[in-house]
């Protein structure tokens, strides 16, 4: 979970307790945020279903590849772009390829 930024982790986080609340009802946030908090020593999640689940969010992250555009050999703001883009798609976790 070392390389699973804490960007993605707080996505995640929001996902369920968005998701608990809309399948169970506003009742259910207290405890949700509760077994979000409830942590083993190494930090990851002592809910077995919720390391579960973040691993397959994780999965799922990692399997986004995004297509970008070949760099150009003469084009250097073209070039640049590119690497703005690639940047950026790294930011939100997802890979790229060539």
């Amino acid at each position: 979970m070392a390389d699973f930024s804490e960007k993605m982790r707080e996505e995640f986080e929001a996902w369920y307790l968005a998701s608990m609340v809309e399948l169970l009802g506003k009742g259910v946030r207290d405890q949700a945020q509760k077994n979000l908090a409830w942590t083993r020593d190494d930090g990851t999640y002592a809910d077995p279903a919720l390391r579960l689940g973040l691993m397959a969010w994780q999965a799922s992250r990692a399997a986004v590849m995004v297509q970008m555009p070949q760099q150009s050999g003469v084009n250097l703001d073209w070039n640049q772009a590119i690497r703005y883009c690639i940047q950026a798609v790294e930011a939100e976790g997802l890979g790229w390829k060539p």
